[in-house]
């Protein structure tokens, strides 16, 4: 019996040590998202809205990860674009298909999807805060081509953290 206590007493402190880093992994996305400095890859970011339990709605476009919990009813379960929630939904917004969530090559766009999508980047930059980027964002086209598309200046993310 003395046995199975401890060994018993030994699973109860791994299973609160792993709440315990849960708990503190979760306070370091929010730090990091109140100075706007996260750097996450896409799985990450989709964790950390997970793992926000509905508190968290965070989506990135053109890598950029913005804070859209103020828009729940366009972001949250039943909003319009909820299909980009915890997501890099730069293919999705500009095609405006739910099923391109998980693609993000951007060669074949047309003139007018760039033209949405670039629409939304202003839209969410002026209306959303940025808590950060997304680092493993390939969208098959260099910054230079979007920048002289847009007339925006995004750097990369290690550009960004450099500065």
């Amino acid at each position: 019996a003395t046995v199975s206590v401890l060994y018993w007493r030994k699973q109860k402190m791994q299973a609160c040590l792993l709440i315990v880093v849960a708990i503190v992994a979760n306070s370091a996305a929010y730090e990091c998202a109140e100075k706007g400095t996260c750097l996450m890859t896409r799985r990450e970011l989709a964790e950390a809205v997970e793992q926000g339990n509905g508190e968290r709605a965070w989506v990135s476009v053109l890598s950029y990860i913005f804070d859209v919990s103020s828009a729940s009813h366009y972001y949250g379960p039943k909003g319009r674009y909820r299909y980009v929630l915890g997501k890099e939904g730069s293919r999705a917004l500009a095609t405006k298909r739910s099923l391109d969530t998980e693609e993000q090559n951007l060669e074949d766009l047309t003139m007018v999807q760039w033209e949405e999508l670039f629409s939304f980047a202003e839209k969410f930059n002026e209306k959303y805060p940025l808590i950060g980027r997304v680092t493993d964002w390939y969208p098959g086209v260099t910054l230079e081509y979007i920048n002289e598309l847009s007339g925006m200046s995004l750097t990369s993310p290690t550009q960004q953290e450099e500065l």
